[in-house]
C-alpha cells in the first residue's frame, strides 16, 4: 500500500513537471497603439510637448500697448498608422500625428486714438489654435520588451497656427559653438527628421537665432527655456524680414524646443475679435553633456578658449 501510494505520488509529479514545462510564457494584453501612446505621454512627454511659449501676463499699467495669450484647454488626439513587416517595410513601423486643439483668449491693450484724448481700451479675441507634432516608430524588440520593443526613430519640431493664418518663415538660423550653423526652413521643422539628427547644444551654451520671415511688418518673439521655466523676447530686425535674438540653453540635460512666434501686426493693432493670425515654429533640440564645440580645445591657457569663442562671433 506504502509502495503503490509513492509510486502514484511520483507519476503525478512528474506530469505536473512535464505539463508544467510544456507551457509557454504569457503576458498581459497590451495592444502596440497603447505602447506607443504611453512613450509619447509617460516616456518622452518633453519630445511632444506642444505648449512651448510663455503665457505670462505682462505689466499693462507700464505699456501703452500690451498683449499674451490665455489658453484655457487643450484636447489632445494621437493618429497612429502601422505598418508591419512586408508592406513593404522591413521592420514593422508606426507613423504617428499628435494634434493638440487649444482654446482660450488672446488679450490686447490699445489705445482707441478714435477719442480725444486718446483711451485705453482691452480687447479678448477668441483663440483657437491646432499645433501638430509629427514622429516615427520603430520595432525592433519582441512583445516581452519594455513597450513591446517599439522605440522612436524619427520626430519633427512643433507646428501650431491659429484658425486663419497667413505666416510663413523662410528660414531659421541657429549659430553655435557645439553646432557651428544649421539652417532649417519652416517646411523642414514640420517634417520628421532622424532623433540623431535634432541639434545637441551644452550646458548653458550662447545660442543666437536669425528668423526670416515673410512678412517684414510681423512681429516676432523667442521662446526658450530658462532655470525658471520658458520666456519670450521680443526679436530684432537685422535685415530686410530678418530678426535675431540670442539665448543660452538650460543647465538640466534634456530636450526642449526653441519656438518662433510670429503675430501678425493686424492682430495687435484692429480691435476687431476675429482678426487674430498667429503662427509658430517649435524646433527641438537636446542639452548633452557629451556635446563638444569642434576644433576647441580648453587645456593649458584661458586664453585659448576666449579667443575660440570670439571667432564664432558669439
Amino acid at each position: 500500500m506504502t509502495t503503490r501510494f509513492y509510486v502514484s505520488l511520483v507519476f503525478i509529479l512528474i506530469c505536473l513537471i512535464l505539463s508544467g514545462c510544456s507551457k509557454k510564457p504569457t503576458f498581459p494584453f497590451y495592444p502596440d497603439r497603447d505602447a506607443i501612446v504611453d512613450m509619447i505621454t509617460e516616456d518622452l512627454p518633453d519630445i511632444f510637448q506642444s505648449q512651448t511659449i510663455d503665457l505670462t501676463v505682462p505689466d499693462t499699467l507700464s505699456l501703452s500697448t500690451a498683449y499674451w495669450r490665455e489658453i484655457d484647454s487643450v484636447g489632445r488626439r494621437i493618429v497612429v498608422s502601422f505598418f508591419y513587416e512586408g508592406t513593404p517595410h522591413e521592420i514593422p513601423l508606426a507613423e504617428v500625428a499628435v494634434l493638440d486643439s487649444m482654446f482660450g483668449y488672446f488679450h490686447l491693450v490699445i489705445e482707441d486714438t478714435s477719442y480725444t484724448p486718446p483711451t485705453r481700451v482691452r480687447v479678448k479675441k477668441p483663440l483657437k489654435e491646432l499645433a501638430t507634432i509629427q514622429a516615427k516608430f520603430e520595432k525592433w524588440g519582441e512583445d516581452r520588451d519594455p513597450r513591446k520593443g517599439w522605440i522612436l526613430t524619427d520626430i519633427s519640431g512643433v507646428e501650431v497656427h491659429s484658425e486663419v493664418s497667413n505666416r510663413y518663415l523662410s528660414a531659421a538660423t541657429l549659430q553655435a559653438l557645439s553646432i557651428g550653423e544649421l539652417t532649417l526652413t519652416g517646411v523642414e521643422i514640420q517634417h520628421t527628421r532622424s532623433i540623431n539628427e535634432i541639434p545637441n547644444f551644452s550646458e548653458r551654451e550662447s545660442v543666437n537665432l536669425n528668423a526670416t520671415v515673410g512678412d517684414s511688418s510681423d512681429i516676432v518673439y523667442m521662446h526658450h527655456n530658462t532655470s525658471f521655466g520658458l520666456t519670450k523676447t521680443e526679436m530684432y530686425p537685422i535685415g530686410e524680414a530678418t530678426f535675431r535674438g540670442s539665448f543660452r540653453t538650460p543647465q538640466s540635460l534634456g530636450y526642449y524646443h526653441l519656438t518662433v512666434d510670429l503675430i501678425s501686426l493686424s492682430t495687435v493693432t484692429d480691435p476687431d475679435t476675429t482678426v487674430y493670425d498667429s503662427k509658430r515654429w517649435g524646433i527641438l533640440y537636446k542639452v548633452d553633456s557629451s556635446s563638444t564645440i569642434p576644433g576647441l580645445t580648453c587645456s593649458g591657457e584661458l586664453q585659448l578658449c576666449v579667443h575660440a569663442v570670439e571667432s564664432y562671433g558669439l
